[in-house]
Protein backbone atom coordinates (compact mmCIF):
# COMPACT_ATOMS: atom_id res chain seq x y z
CA UNK A 1 0.00 0.00 0.00
CA UNK A 2 1.03 3.37 -0.42
CA UNK A 3 1.86 5.59 2.66
CA UNK A 4 -0.70 8.32 3.43
CA UNK A 5 2.24 10.47 4.95
CA UNK A 6 5.74 11.19 5.88
CA UNK A 7 6.96 12.46 9.19
CA UNK A 8 10.63 13.43 9.00
CA UNK A 9 12.21 12.25 12.65
CA UNK A 10 15.18 13.33 12.51
CA UNK A 11 17.68 15.24 9.74
CA UNK A 12 21.34 15.79 10.57
CA UNK A 13 21.35 18.07 7.62
CA UNK A 14 18.88 20.04 8.86
CA UNK A 15 20.74 20.44 12.64
CA UNK A 16 23.89 20.65 11.43
CA UNK A 17 24.18 21.63 7.53
CA UNK A 18 25.23 18.14 7.02
CA UNK A 19 26.54 18.65 2.95
CA UNK A 20 24.49 15.09 2.69
CA UNK A 21 21.51 13.75 3.36
CA UNK A 22 21.10 11.80 6.83
CA UNK A 23 17.43 11.58 7.66
CA UNK A 24 14.90 9.49 9.58
CA UNK A 25 11.37 8.69 8.29
CA UNK A 26 8.42 7.84 9.87
CA UNK A 27 6.99 6.74 6.14
CA UNK A 28 3.14 6.41 7.78
CA UNK A 29 1.79 2.94 6.66
CA UNK A 30 5.09 1.47 5.60
CA UNK A 31 7.91 1.20 7.64
CA UNK A 32 11.16 3.91 9.48
CA UNK A 33 13.54 5.14 6.78
CA UNK A 34 16.96 5.84 7.30
CA UNK A 35 18.34 7.89 5.00
CA UNK A 36 22.04 8.15 4.47
CA UNK A 37 23.41 9.72 0.87
CA UNK A 38 21.66 7.70 -1.91
CA UNK A 39 20.94 4.13 0.27
CA UNK A 40 17.84 3.71 2.24
CA UNK A 41 17.36 1.53 5.04
CA UNK A 42 13.58 0.13 5.77
CA UNK A 43 12.95 -0.86 9.22
CA UNK A 44 9.76 -1.84 11.28
CA UNK A 45 9.48 0.38 14.17
CA UNK A 46 10.30 -2.80 16.63
CA UNK A 47 13.55 -3.06 14.18
CA UNK A 48 14.28 0.74 14.66
CA UNK A 49 13.51 0.58 18.35
CA UNK A 50 16.59 -2.22 18.57
CA UNK A 51 18.72 -0.78 16.01
CA UNK A 52 18.60 2.59 18.12
CA UNK A 53 19.41 0.78 21.47
CA UNK A 54 22.30 -1.15 20.06
CA UNK A 55 24.01 2.39 18.36
CA UNK A 56 23.77 3.71 22.24
CA UNK A 57 25.68 0.82 23.67
CA UNK A 58 27.74 1.21 20.77
CA UNK A 59 28.20 4.79 21.32
CA UNK A 60 29.10 4.20 25.48
CA UNK A 61 31.38 1.52 24.49
CA UNK A 62 32.91 4.22 22.40
CA UNK A 63 33.35 7.08 24.51
CA UNK A 64 34.76 4.48 27.14
CA UNK A 65 34.87 6.46 30.01
CA UNK A 66 33.41 5.52 33.93
CA UNK A 67 31.86 9.35 34.51
CA UNK A 68 29.80 9.21 30.92
CA UNK A 69 26.15 8.06 30.76
CA UNK A 70 24.13 8.06 27.87
CA UNK A 71 21.34 9.42 29.98
CA UNK A 72 22.72 12.64 31.37
CA UNK A 73 22.14 14.20 27.49
CA UNK A 74 19.56 15.40 25.22
CA UNK A 75 19.76 13.40 22.38
CA UNK A 76 19.96 16.45 19.93
CA UNK A 77 22.79 18.11 21.90
CA UNK A 78 24.75 14.77 21.57
CA UNK A 79 25.02 15.40 17.81
CA UNK A 80 27.00 18.80 18.26
CA UNK A 81 28.59 17.55 21.34
CA UNK A 82 29.56 13.76 19.63
CA UNK A 83 33.18 14.59 17.84
CA UNK A 84 34.14 16.20 21.36
CA UNK A 85 33.77 13.31 23.79
CA UNK A 86 35.98 10.78 22.19
CA UNK A 87 38.58 13.33 24.23
CA UNK A 88 36.53 13.87 27.29
CA UNK A 89 38.64 13.40 30.51
CA UNK A 90 35.74 13.17 33.46
CA UNK A 91 32.37 14.40 34.26
CA UNK A 92 31.40 15.86 37.52
CA UNK A 93 28.82 17.11 39.50
CA UNK A 94 28.90 20.77 41.00
CA UNK A 95 26.68 23.66 42.39
CA UNK A 96 27.19 27.02 40.76
CA UNK A 97 25.00 30.53 40.28
CA UNK A 98 23.06 30.69 37.75
CA UNK A 99 24.61 34.08 36.88
CA UNK A 100 28.03 32.56 36.63
CA UNK A 101 26.53 30.47 33.15
CA UNK A 102 28.17 31.55 30.29
CA UNK A 103 25.76 31.62 26.78
CA UNK A 104 25.97 32.35 23.00
CA UNK A 105 24.66 35.13 21.97
CA UNK A 106 24.70 37.11 18.24
CA UNK A 107 25.56 41.03 18.76
CA UNK A 108 26.13 43.24 15.34
CA UNK A 109 26.17 39.81 13.80
CA UNK A 110 28.63 37.92 15.41
CA UNK A 111 29.03 35.05 18.21
CA UNK A 112 29.80 36.04 21.85
CA UNK A 113 29.52 34.92 25.06
CA UNK A 114 27.64 36.62 27.52
CA UNK A 115 25.90 36.09 31.20
CA UNK A 116 22.63 34.21 31.11
CA UNK A 117 20.97 37.03 32.27
CA UNK A 118 21.58 38.04 28.69
CA UNK A 119 20.26 35.67 26.82
CA UNK A 120 17.85 35.09 23.82
CA UNK A 121 15.81 32.62 26.07
CA UNK A 122 15.94 35.66 28.67
CA UNK A 123 14.57 38.13 26.48
CA UNK A 124 12.09 35.97 25.20
CA UNK A 125 10.65 35.27 29.01
CA UNK A 126 10.48 39.05 29.38
CA UNK A 127 8.73 39.36 25.63
CA UNK A 128 11.09 39.95 23.00
CA UNK A 129 11.29 36.79 21.01
CA UNK A 130 13.42 38.18 17.78
CA UNK A 131 16.54 36.24 19.06
CA UNK A 132 14.90 33.11 20.01
CA UNK A 133 12.54 32.67 16.94
CA UNK A 134 15.58 33.03 14.58
CA UNK A 135 17.41 30.22 16.54
CA UNK A 136 17.78 27.43 14.23
CA UNK A 137 17.49 24.67 16.76
CA UNK A 138 16.03 21.29 16.93
CA UNK A 139 12.73 21.01 18.54
CA UNK A 140 10.70 18.58 20.62
CA UNK A 141 7.89 16.38 18.51
CA UNK A 142 3.93 17.55 19.57
CA UNK A 143 2.25 14.53 19.93
CA UNK A 144 -0.77 16.52 20.25
CA UNK A 145 -0.65 18.58 16.96
CA UNK A 146 1.62 15.98 15.33
CA UNK A 147 4.55 18.20 14.05
CA UNK A 148 7.99 19.38 15.75
CA UNK A 149 7.60 22.23 18.17
CA UNK A 150 8.12 26.17 17.11
CA UNK A 151 11.07 27.52 19.13
CA UNK A 152 8.41 29.86 20.93
CA UNK A 153 6.51 26.38 22.01
CA UNK A 154 9.62 24.71 22.92
CA UNK A 155 9.93 27.37 25.72
CA UNK A 156 6.39 27.76 26.90
CA UNK A 157 7.19 23.76 27.07
CA UNK A 158 9.87 24.31 29.08
CA UNK A 159 9.03 26.91 31.53
CA UNK A 160 5.75 24.98 32.71
CA UNK A 161 7.71 21.72 33.18
CA UNK A 162 9.81 24.15 35.59
CA UNK A 163 6.98 25.01 37.23
CA UNK A 164 5.33 21.79 37.84
CA UNK A 165 8.43 19.60 38.10
CA UNK A 166 11.14 21.83 39.17
CA UNK A 167 14.75 20.97 39.12
CA UNK A 168 15.96 18.78 38.39
CA UNK A 169 14.35 15.62 37.24
CA UNK A 170 15.31 12.41 36.55
CA UNK A 171 19.38 13.43 37.22
CA UNK A 172 19.01 15.18 34.14
CA UNK A 173 20.90 18.46 34.51
CA UNK A 174 22.27 21.34 33.20
CA UNK A 175 25.86 20.69 31.36
CA UNK A 176 28.67 23.59 31.51
CA UNK A 177 32.23 23.06 29.87
CA UNK A 178 34.90 22.74 32.86
CA UNK A 179 35.42 25.75 34.77
CA UNK A 180 34.40 28.59 32.28
CA UNK A 181 30.95 27.42 32.85
CA UNK A 182 29.79 27.76 28.95
CA UNK A 183 26.59 26.02 28.57
CA UNK A 184 26.35 22.81 26.94
CA UNK A 185 22.95 21.43 27.33
CA UNK A 186 20.00 23.20 29.13
CA UNK A 187 19.79 26.76 28.29
CA UNK A 188 16.22 26.52 28.54
CA UNK A 189 15.79 25.08 31.90
CA UNK A 190 18.36 27.87 33.01
CA UNK A 191 16.89 30.76 31.24
CA UNK A 192 13.42 29.04 33.06
CA UNK A 193 14.70 28.91 36.70
CA UNK A 194 16.69 32.81 36.30
CA UNK A 195 13.03 34.11 35.21
CA UNK A 196 11.17 32.24 37.87
CA UNK A 197 13.96 32.81 40.51
CA UNK A 198 16.28 34.84 39.92
CA UNK A 199 20.41 34.31 40.64
CA UNK A 200 20.06 31.03 42.56
CA UNK A 201 22.55 28.25 42.77
CA UNK A 202 21.69 24.97 41.28
CA UNK A 203 23.69 21.43 40.14
CA UNK A 204 25.02 21.36 37.26
CA UNK A 205 27.11 18.44 35.11
CA UNK A 206 30.46 19.72 34.11
CA UNK A 207 32.23 18.33 31.43
CA UNK A 208 36.46 18.43 31.59
CA UNK A 209 38.11 17.82 28.18
CA UNK A 210 41.93 16.68 27.79
CA UNK A 211 44.91 19.32 26.46
CA UNK A 212 43.72 18.92 22.95
CA UNK A 213 40.35 20.33 23.03
CA UNK A 214 41.07 21.99 26.97
CA UNK A 215 39.17 24.29 29.00
CA UNK A 216 40.62 27.35 27.78
CA UNK A 217 38.60 30.41 29.61
CA UNK A 218 36.39 32.76 27.15
CA UNK A 219 37.81 36.06 26.25
CA UNK A 220 38.09 38.53 22.91
CA UNK A 221 41.62 36.97 22.09
CA UNK A 222 41.68 33.12 23.35
CA UNK A 223 40.33 30.35 21.16
CA UNK A 224 37.53 28.75 22.80
CA UNK A 225 36.17 24.98 22.90
CA UNK A 226 33.34 26.55 20.84
CA UNK A 227 35.60 27.61 18.17
CA UNK A 228 37.71 24.79 18.28
CA UNK A 229 34.96 22.64 18.02
CA UNK A 230 33.84 25.05 14.64
CA UNK A 231 37.36 24.65 13.46
CA UNK A 232 36.86 20.75 13.55
CA UNK A 233 33.32 20.22 12.33
CA UNK A 234 33.86 22.74 9.36
CA UNK A 235 37.05 20.32 8.21
CA UNK A 236 35.03 17.39 8.49
CA UNK A 237 31.91 19.01 6.93
CA UNK A 238 34.50 20.07 3.58
CA UNK A 239 36.43 16.84 3.42
CA UNK A 240 33.21 15.06 3.52
CA UNK A 241 31.81 17.04 0.93
CA UNK A 242 34.93 16.65 -1.10
CA UNK A 243 34.61 13.05 -0.68
CA UNK A 244 31.43 13.23 -2.24
CA UNK A 245 32.19 15.61 -5.23
CA UNK A 246 34.81 13.09 -6.15
CA UNK A 247 32.83 10.16 -5.80
CA UNK A 248 30.34 11.96 -8.31
CA UNK A 249 32.38 12.67 -10.93
CA UNK A 250 34.10 9.10 -10.26
CA UNK A 251 30.60 7.83 -11.31
CA UNK A 252 30.32 10.35 -14.19
CA UNK A 253 33.67 8.86 -15.25
CA UNK A 254 32.36 5.72 -15.05
CA UNK A 255 29.37 5.92 -16.53
CA UNK A 256 31.43 8.01 -19.64
CA UNK A 257 33.73 4.83 -20.14
CA UNK A 258 30.76 2.32 -20.00
CA UNK A 259 29.45 4.49 -22.79
CA UNK A 260 32.36 4.63 -24.84
CA UNK A 261 32.99 0.89 -24.33
CA UNK A 262 29.67 0.20 -25.49
CA UNK A 263 30.41 2.43 -28.64
CA UNK A 264 33.30 0.60 -29.26
CA UNK A 265 31.75 -2.77 -29.08
CA UNK A 266 28.75 -1.68 -31.67
CA UNK A 267 31.48 -0.43 -34.21
CA UNK A 268 33.17 -3.71 -33.49
CA UNK A 269 29.75 -5.67 -34.00
CA UNK A 270 29.62 -3.68 -37.38
CA UNK A 271 33.60 -4.03 -38.04
CA UNK A 272 32.79 -7.83 -37.75
CA UNK A 273 29.63 -7.92 -40.08
CA UNK A 274 31.03 -6.17 -42.69
CA UNK A 275 34.35 -8.22 -42.73
CA UNK A 276 31.65 -11.61 -42.81
CA UNK A 277 29.86 -9.56 -45.82
CA UNK A 278 33.29 -9.34 -47.50
CA UNK A 279 34.69 -12.51 -46.99
CA UNK A 280 30.87 -14.70 -48.15
CA UNK A 281 31.51 -12.16 -51.53
CA UNK A 282 34.69 -13.31 -51.91
CA UNK A 283 34.42 -16.84 -51.21
CA UNK A 284 31.23 -16.49 -53.91
CA UNK A 285 33.59 -15.38 -56.32
CA UNK A 286 36.19 -18.35 -56.33
CA UNK A 287 33.53 -20.60 -56.27
CA UNK A 288 32.32 -18.69 -59.69
CA UNK A 289 35.75 -19.23 -60.84
CA UNK A 290 36.24 -22.91 -60.11
CA UNK A 291 32.71 -23.70 -61.30
CA UNK A 292 32.76 -21.83 -64.54
CA UNK A 293 36.54 -22.25 -65.42
CA UNK A 294 37.53 -18.35 -64.66
CA UNK A 295 35.02 -17.39 -67.13
CA UNK A 296 32.79 -14.02 -66.15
Amino acid sequence: MSNPGVILLASLEQMVDFPYRFDIEDNIGEAIHIHYKDIRLDLTIKEFEAFAEEVAKLFTKMIDNDSFDLSYFDENNLVMLAPLLIDLDHIEKAEINLDDIMVDCIEDGKEVYRPLSSSRVIKALNGDFEDDDNRKQENYFDFATHRKMTNAERLEYNLQNIKEKGYPTDDCLISVWGENNHIIDGQHRAGCLYYLNGNMRVPVRKLFFNDKTSNIVCGEKSKNIYEYYEELKTEHYQLEARYHELDIILNERDAIIADYQRQIQELQAKCNQNLISVTKSKIRNVIRKIRYGGQN
